[in-house]
């Protein structure tokens, strides 16, 4: 589970700072991507928390 929430993390990030919200071309596009990011956002949390470790104040 920590090697895959490494992995996940990583992918998060990348797409991140790849795919600009502030910036998306439409506003749904915008919404599908914030709402993606929270959905990452908490399954990250949820999986640091199964494992036992306190998440990070930033991510």
């Amino acid at each position: 589970l920590a090697r895959m929430l490494y992995e996940f993390s990583k992918d998060f990030s990348r797409a991140y700072n790849t795919c600009s919200v502030k910036h998306a071309e439409t506003e749904m596009l915008q919404a599908a991507r914030l709402l993606l990011f929270h959905c990452v956002a908490e399954t990250l949390l949820q999986g640091l928390h199964l494992i036992g470790i306190s998440p990070p104040e930033r991510m």
